[in-house]
């Protein structure tokens, strides 16, 4: 009687461990599937920014969302976020000709919650200033994606750069540069057309 007990005890654990396992495999081959489909997303909106079809955004973000770009700006609406897009390479007063993404994840995106994900990576950006100028930066990203109607989408995005090193203030270093380096010159050139103007009054003056 006591052994039937255990035998019946033991068979229960098996059966639960047996459920347990096959549950977590279907949770991994979801996950996958997860992962799967987040590679593609980061693949659609890089391609998107980067070939200027700011259209198709709308479908990548969640029905509220953030981003804040690399310049620190603050986007909840995704017209406002194709228009600052449009506004960095059309314009007359536009900075930059063209720019470049290439995104990569760090790791596999981790889940906090059954529908929400966390992500974080890297990115080689390559701008094309509006003086033909081409620099390369790295920047950072962190983003949170949300399942939506069976779809993920972007809830959040963050993009930085190192303050200290990057082409902008590299830009606008040589740009000071070159002022201070033609105030030199002007100014020696004015010194020295003052210097004739003077010596031939001068000269003149003592001809008198």
């Amino acid at each position: 009687m006591y052994f039937k007990q255990i035998l019946r005890s033991f068979s229960l654990l098996f059966l639960l461990g047996l459920s347990h396992f096959s549950i977590a495999n279907a949770q991994g081959a979801d996950r996958e599937k997860d992962h799967e489909e987040l590679r593609s997303l980061l693949k659609q909106v890089t391609e998107a920014v980067n070939s200027g079809n700011y259209e198709s955004l709308s479908s990548h973000f969640a029905s509220k969302f953030t981003f804040v770009s690399l310049d620190q700006k603050k986007f909840t609406n995704v017209n406002d976020l194709k228009k600052h897009f449009e506004d960095l390479t059309k314009g007359e007063k536009a900075p930059l000709k063209s720019f470049q993404f290439v995104p990569i994840a760090d790791n596999l995106t981790e889940f906090p919650s059954e529908n929400v994900g966390l992500s974080t990576g890297t990115s080689s950006d390559t701008y094309v200033f509006a003086d033909g100028d081409t620099r390369t930066m790295q920047s950072a990203w962190s983003a949170s994606v949300i399942k939506e109607g069976n779809q993920w989408k972007i809830l959040s995005a963050h993009v930085s750069a190192n303050i200290l090193d990057n082409p902008v203030t590299t830009a606008a270093k040589n740009m000071l540069l070159k002022v201070g380096i033609a105030c030199i010159v002007g100014g020696l050139l004015l010194g020295m057309a003052l210097g004739k103007i003077l010596g031939k009054r001068n000269l003149a003056l003592s001809a008198r």
